[in-house]
């Protein structure tokens, strides 16, 4: 398949930038409603809430963020970034997967493909909020290797109701030609690393 032609590809990396901006404003919103940097846990915390907290504080110092041992307060900087980018890299799968009728409602009898608008027809049954994360839920189970069900980062869900639905929103409004294969899936995950990258060359 040819490669993408120069308009497209900039809107993609536009569009791209733009989301994981986005994913990381709801990943930060929701660590700090769980106080995930702070020494203590707040009170009106549920008890699912406070072992989700631990074991995210846990992760965030494998990453490499500090805690302060006087102050018990805990850096969240790269646990913002890895919960932006899991949350994004499943989302940018399903759609991938739909885009291509491979996204599968997981029958365990037969499974059967289902498209975006279906899952947002049953996302509550299914006990979703919509659509995308029922559909980011199906995508997740047909990769249990790279998407563990007990990792503590997807057990994160964005709070901010307003940062996750524009980053839903910019997903789903990506023309489809972008997400067909061989032409964009690889320049997806460069531009999504870009800032990230851009930022190691600005400090050196």
């Amino acid at each position: 398949m040819p490669p993408l032609d120069k308009s497209l590809r900039n809107q993609l990396e536009r569009t791209i930038k733009e989301a994981r901006t986005i994913s990381e404003a709801a990943a930060k919103a929701a660590l700090d409603q769980l106080g995930v940097g702070e020494a203590k846990p707040y009170s009106h915390l549920t008890e699912e809430d406070r072992k989700i907290r631990i074991r995210l504080r846990a992760h965030g110092r494998q990453l490499g963020d500090v805690r302060d041992d006087k102050t018990e307060t805990q850096e969240i900087d790269r646990l913002v970034e890895e919960v932006a980018y899991e949350h994004w890299h499943r989302m940018l799968f399903a759609r991938f997967l739909a885009e291509n009728n491979l996204l599968m409602y997981p029958d365990p009898v037969e499974p059967v493909p289902v498209s975006l608008e279906e899952c947002e027809d049953i996302s509550v049954d299914e006990g979703a909020k919509n659509g995308w994360e029922l559909a980011s839920r199906f995508a997740a189970e047909m990769l249990p290797e790279i998407f563990r069900k007990d990792s503590p980062v997807l057990g994160v869900r964005a709070k901010n109701s307003r940062c996750r639905q524009i980053s839903w929103t910019t997903l789903a409004n990506s023309e489809k030609p972008k997400l067909m294969p061989n032409n964009c899936s690889g320049n997806c995950y460069v531009t999504a690393d870009s800032p990230i990258k851009n930022s190691v060359v600005n400090i050196r």
